[in-house]
């Protein structure tokens, strides 16, 4: 364990080992009306292109998953869930995913899951195979949008085969704004990392470079 964290954009240790219920009414910004959300997400887009340093952090991101898709993962396995949301490459939601890839290369049996709809995402989670999921898209704490359909973790559950039913530890790297029960609450008790929060693509980039500075969730 590293204690010389540099704690930045409020992603401090503590904050994915156990994040705190901060959660209120205010915090929330789903009461917009759907076609001004859906301007802003495109506005949101074109900004992340401008800046070159996010540009370059999602290109490696996208770079590591092309190099480096799976290593030994014909078993059991952590599985790297990244959604597809459209012909764009590379994706924010790609940022942060080579940190993970590079750190698991060669140390920790993994495959990385491009899912372009709801059922590519429910097969992953259905494997009996898959110990692990670090699941980068967008979403809240109960739910996952996929590029069909929003995925809602309550339906989910109910429906997946008894063998995949427990995981060791669920990573959302999505924005985890409510106070529902995450997938993490669902299929491994609360391991692993869902806040209570919108997070922002540096936010979980650093959430993932405290993770994998400390060993405790290694199952391998």
């Amino acid at each position: 364990m590293n204690d010389d964290l540099k704690i930045e954009n409020n992603a401090s240790l503590e904050d994915w080992k156990k994040p705190k219920n901060t959660f209120t009414k205010k915090t929330i910004t789903s009461h917009f009306p759907v076609w001004i959300k859906n301007i802003w997400h495109y506005i949101d887009i074109v900004r992340f292109f401008i800046s070159w340093k996010h540009y370059n952090d999602a290109l490696n991101g996208w770079n590591s998953i092309c190099e480096k898709p799976e290593y030994e993962a014909q078993k059991s396995h952590d599985a790297i869930v990244v959604i597809i949301y459209s012909f764009i490459r590379p994706d924010p939601v790609f940022v942060g995913v080579d940190l993970l890839i590079n750190h698991m290369f060669n140390n920790v049996h993994y495959k990385v899951y491009c899912c372009e709809n709801s059922k590519d995402f429910f097969d992953v989670v259905n494997n009996p195979n898959v110990k692990n999921l670090w699941i980068f898209g967008h979403g809240s704490r109960e739910l996952l949008r996929c590029s069909d359909k929003k995925c809602e973790y309550e339906k989910l559950v109910r429906i997946l085969i008894p063998e995949a039913l427990n995981k060791d530890y669920v990573y959302q790297f999505t924005c985890n704004n409510s106070d529902e029960k995450s997938l993490a609450d669902y299929l491994s008790n609360g391991n692993g990392f869902a806040n209570y929060k919108i997070n922002n693509v540096y936010e979980i980039k650093k959430w993932i470079e405290n993770i994998v500075m400390d060993d405790s969730w290694k199952t391998h």
